[in-house]
């Protein structure tokens, strides 16, 4: 199988069944010291992914809604129902913001008692701060409390704004918002709660006496932290949202929010993400965006039924307990949505934007399925044309089957995270403990291990599976004259990540842009002082230092590097500063070299030293918390450029400015 996987030839894995894809590799190299590997193994939260359905509901979308639930919708292996409730139910506290047709607790009761039947959790929703309004109509908060509006002179009839917002530095909207919340709460007894939060496009508007001047990134963050602080920490439950309004236009093509995409570095990481794709994309960078954040992430599709195909084989290859399966979302036919299941899409009112997410949820519901357990010992580096990689891969039934399982194999292959394949290594069959190697060797990049297969039942059906392992690089190291030298560190680096000590300075090894990978050498609110030993006096005419920043999770750039040389290892000659180039408000991550070119001078010892930023700017989410820096390689006259692939963003060392 070569070229672009077709995602036609996705199929069901059976929800009994699952393969565990084992991956490891060994490879040579002049000198163990040149190895570094990482050992993760992944368990998916829950022990199923969410197959969920997210729709609106009120009394009278509900009594339709429970019978799909008695019916059809387990069928199609949906597990999740994340009702959107806002302003339709028969609030006690504020009786004035029930919407028209509000429900009770009555049939809430009735609906939970079918899901928890069909083995289908519920999770209710509050649309918070933004879509307090739709066209013309203005929603029951905004009417009754105009003081909290964040465009008040705007005819609640609404003309020439898209939704209305209400002010997040009232602190007074908190009050009322968070007695609704707690009243579907108690009713719902959920595990989790969606707080919405997408669309919010008024923010810091001018008509907002509170708000007005404010950066927009500013105060979505803050209304994130205030809805987290009452959903997560005063009642104890997992926070889901929208988050089309964190995402950096930079990166990702589509978003909402194009003033607030800071927010995401300024937010809990304990927040599930629902990141709503609508259109049909070759590939959706957004799930790795969020995941490369600290997030866990919900996929979440509409009524295009091959994007939402799309959009699941995307969230497979980004398999991991951060990963948390797909959302299908429904908009603007709630009330029929469940008739249109159950009757199939020749219902009279299957038409538009309903027809096509009713088809999405019928064709794509049923294979969408636990990702498979891996466990990967992945290289960091490798000496290029004398390392081999050995790929070890077998099938493993787990647990009971209502059918009885005749057989099962597989085509073991290497693609990129572009779905290319690269490499076929050969065939493996179902088996209870046997894996089977396959060596090979692969250019630096980033790559995923991959089994594309069929599954034969007793009752003569066959059906095909692709399973993917998590991704892993390979990358040739830098050939310099500083590799393999002796190396000591004047100050000790952090045991919370202190990578292989100081031999990290000069392993020929650069890490990928994940500040927890364990190749970067780092320093808490201390500075980098690292002294090389050459072994004997050389020309030295190029020295570099190799620096990490995320700023999210306080990583900087140094604010200063110095360089020195010394032929004695006493009396040391500074011969060049440099200031970064990278500023300490980019998001990141990023690679940046601090590359010192200088006259030919002879030294044996090299001297490096780096100015910590010390604590957070005030302008960041961790203000006053002690700043990182984490140093990758020391270069001395460099051989060869770094041909590894970084594993963020597409960024390369070349790109940089």
């Amino acid at each position: 199988m070569g070229g672009w996987l077709d995602l036609d030839m996705i199929k069901r894995i059976p929800p009994r069944l699952f393969f565990l894809l084992f991956i490891t590799f060994s490879f040579t190299c002049e000198s163990r010291s040149n190895i570094s590997t990482w050992r993760e193994s992944n368990n998916i939260l829950p022990s199923m992914p969410w197959n969920g359905i997210h729709i609106g509901i009120n009394s009278k979308s509900i009594d339709p809604l429970i019978d799909a639930v008695n019916s059809v919708i387990p069928k199609l292996g949906i597990n999740l129902l994340i009702v959107e409730v806002d302003y339709n139910f028969e609030y006690e506290s504020y009786p004035q913001l029930r919407g028209e047709n509000p429900l009770n607790k009555t049939q809430v009761s009735k609906l939970l008692e079918a899901c928890k039947r069909n083995g289908i959790q519920v999770i209710p929703q509050f649309q918070s701060l933004g879509h307090q309004s739709w066209s013309k109509k203005t929603y029951p908060l905004l009417v009754n409390f105009p003081e909290f509006d964040e465009t008040p002179k705007v005819p609640l009839d609404n003309p020439g704004i898209y939704c209305r917002s209400w002010c997040p530095l009232n602190p007074d909207v908190y009050d009322v918002v968070f007695t609704l919340i707690d009243e579907l709460i108690e009713v719902f007894d959920p595990a989790a709660f969606h707080v919405g939060m997408d669309e919010v496009r008024l923010l810091a508007h001018d008509q907002c006496n509170r708000c007005r001047g404010y950066d927009p990134a500013v105060l979505y963050a803050k209304a994130v932290r205030d809805m987290h602080a009452h959903i997560s920490g005063r009642r104890s439950l997992k926070m889901l949202m929208w988050g089309d309004m964190l995402i950096d236009p930079e990166y990702i093509t589509f978003v909402a929010g194009p003033l607030t995409h800071h927010a995401v570095d300024m937010i809990p990481k304990d927040i599930i993400i629902c990141d709503w794709q609508y259109g049909l994309q070759s590939y959706y960078p957004s799930i790795a965006y969020f995941i490369d954040r600290g997030f866990q992430v919900l996929p979440s599709s509409w009524d295009n039924p091959d994007a939402t195909l799309a959009l699941m084989h995307a969230g497979r290859r980004n398999a991991g307990s951060q990963m948390l399966g797909h959302l299908f979302t429904v908009w603007g036919g709630s009330t029929i949505l469940p008739e249109i299941l159950i009757e199939g899409l020749n219902h009279d009112k299957a038409k538009g934007h309903i027809r096509g997410a009713a088809k999405a949820i019928l064709d794509i519901a049923p294979i969408v399925d636990a990702a498979p357990k891996s466990t990967l010992i992945i290289p960091r580096g490798t000496s290029g044309s004398d390392s081999s990689i050995t790929i070890s891969a077998g099938l493993y039934p787990v647990g009971n089957y209502d059918t009885r399982i005749v057989g099962a194999s597989a085509t073991v292959s290497i693609i990129t995270d572009d779905d290319v394949v690269v490499k076929t290594l050969g065939d493996i069959t179902i088996d209870h403990s046997i894996m089977k190697n396959f060596k090979t060797k692969l250019a630096p990049g980033k790559y995923r291990a991959a089994l594309f297969g069929n599954l034969e039942l007793d009752n003569k059906v066959r059906e095909e599976f692709e399973i993917f392992s998590n991704r892993f690089g390979v990358a040739d190291p830098i050939l310099h004259d500083g590799r393999g030298a002796g190396t000591w560190v004047s100050f000790p680096p952090s045991p919370k990540y202190p990578a292989k000590g100081a031999v990290t300075l000069t392993d020929g090894i650069i890490g990928p842009m994940d500040w927890d990978w364990g190749d970067w050498l780092s320093f808490e609110g201390i500075d980098l002082e690292a002294t090389l030993d050459l072994g004997k006096v050389i020309s030295i005419q190029n020295i570099q230092l190799y620096c990490l920043q995320n700023q999210a999770p306080y990583v900087f750039m140094p604010t200063k590097v110095y360089f020195s040389l010394s032929t004695d290892g006493i009396t040391f000659n500074e011969v060049s500063e440099i200031l970064p180039k990278t500023s300490p408000q980019y998001d990141g991550p990023i690679i940046e070299v601090f590359d010192a070119v200088i006259h030919p001078t002879t030294a044996r010892y090299v001297r490096v030293k780096a100015d910590n930023t010390g604590i957070c700017p005030d302008w960041h989410s961790g203000a006053g918390a002690k700043a990182w820096l984490m140093a990758g390689e020391v270069v001395v006259n460099p051989v060869n450029k770094f041909k590894g692939e970084i594993f963020s963003h597409a960024y390369r060392l070349e790109e940089i400015n």
